[in-house]
């Protein structure tokens, strides 16, 4: 396939026209491997000012993966958004950051795997004497991030009161300011394995799937054990495009599952070889699959149009009972414009456009073989789904509501 990929990464503080310092080893991996456009924007201007400004502007819109500095769901939705309106769609939407950025929202999906939580949402009172009925020992976090420091305990007893404990927390928001995220995550505390002083963490990288990458993540050395391939596989399929999940060796020799990312926004561990690295997203993201699940449907036969309320069969594009492939959300309007593949009116072949999801009815969930349909998702500047499990479940959901309204559009 000789089609490449898109990064689009944060340029220098200081000159729009290079990329950030602190990302210039893997930029300069991305351009080693031949296999990707870069994109620069100015971070000064999008993080200070709101504003999108970018080195160029790509002709035709562009599915990109972004490499740069976290954000809160709030702005990274922003940032979906703006660079949209810039040709530039994103490989992750606001849903699939969000999900995998703030841990209690993924929580539910790893809890057989990771210590217990109890979550105050930004709002609410943090309660000592709730903390004390469930943990002896607590990490205190936001829905993303502890703060690191010899200032602040890394692990807080049960006995601590509730003043102590206010107190500590106005430090903490000091500490995330304008990173803190979603609430207060109080993590049950459990005891790491150390190899020299050191915790024993890996970083797992998943893309559609597969596990692109498994790097040592504390600075151990070499000789640490990894963890066991059945827990790293386990969660290859939570329906997201490009997630990390971070594992620690506790003090037993046993495995946990410490933090989850979205892929976009998590470094890359020292020592790494950056251009393996990207070399590996690219085939991943690039490989064609030999079938994929779908959500299917047929145009309407009739609707109603314009101020006279005209009854028209069919769309423009499309005669009434077309099977058309739905592709899956692509913006934040409530499903109401879908992505749709199908065989148009006086013309041979699939055309790819995008009209009205009540221009569509009798929706199903098929498994898609058709080399044809195949290659066009494989082409297509959107996103479509893929052949996982998570992706199956998703459509079963879907299938839940979209059919009922279907029912009540025809009482």
């Amino acid at each position: 396939m000789n089609k490449k990929m898109t990064i689009l990464f944060p340029s220098d503080y200081f000159n729009k026209k290079a990329v950030d310092e602190d990302l210039k080893n893997e930029y300069d991996a991305v351009m080693a491997t031949g296999m990707y456009d870069v994109i620069l924007f100015s971070y000064d201007d999008w993080f200070n000012n709101d504003t999108i400004i970018l080195d160029h502007r790509p002709e035709t819109m562009t599915r990109a993966i972004y490499r740069g500095w976290m954000m809160t769901p709030e702005k990274y939705e922003q940032f979906e958004y703006r660079l949209y309106d810039q040709k530039i769609d994103l490989i992750t939407n606001h849903w699939e950051y969000e999900k995998m950025h703030a841990f209690p929202n993924i929580y539910n999906k790893v809890i057989e795997d990771t210590p217990r939580i109890i979550t105050f949402p930004k709002g609410t009172k943090v309660d000592i004497e709730v903390i004390k009925s469930s943990f002896n020992r607590f990490k205190l976090k936001d829905y993303v991030k502890s703060v690191k420091g010899e200032s602040f305990p890394q692990c807080f007893s049960s006995d601590i009161t509730q003043d102590e404990l206010d107190d500590y927390l106005k430090v903490f928001y000091q500490f995330r300011g304008d990173l803190f995220t979603g609430g207060i995550c109080i993590k049950e505390f459990v005891d790491l394995k150390k190899y020299d002083g050191k915790t024993n963490e890996y970083r797992a990288f998943y893309v559609r799937g597969q596990v692109i990458s498994l790097c040592r993540n504390s600075l151990q050395g070499n000789y640490t054990p990894e963890p066991p391939e059945e827990l790293i596989y386990k969660y290859a399929h939570l329906n997201n495009p490009f997630y990390t999940i971070d594992f620690a060796e506790k003090e037993d020799g046993s495995w946990i599952i410490i933090e989850t990312g979205d892929g976009q926004v998590s470094g890359l561990s020292e020592g790494q070889d950056y251009e393996a690295f990207y070399r590996a997203l690219y085939h991943a993201m690039t490989r064609d699959l030999e079938w994929r699940w779908c959500l299917v449907g047929n145009i309407v036969d009739e609707h109603e149009y314009g101020e006279d309320k005209e009854i028209r069969h069919g769309t423009k594009s499309f005669t009434r009972g077309t099977k058309v492939y739905i592709a899956p959300v692509q913006w934040g309007d409530g499903f109401e414009r879908i992505v749709v593949l199908g065989k148009p009116r006086r013309r041979l072949g699939l055309i790819e456009i995008i009209i009205p999801q009540k221009r569509v009815e009798n929706y199903r969930l098929k498994k898609i073989h058709d080399p044809r349909v195949l290659e066009r998702m494989n082409k297509s500047d959107h996103s479509w789904w893929e052949n996982t499990d998570a992706d199956r479940e998703c459509i079963e959901g879907m299938l839940t509501w979209l059919n009922e309204d279907d029912k009540e559009e025809s009482l």
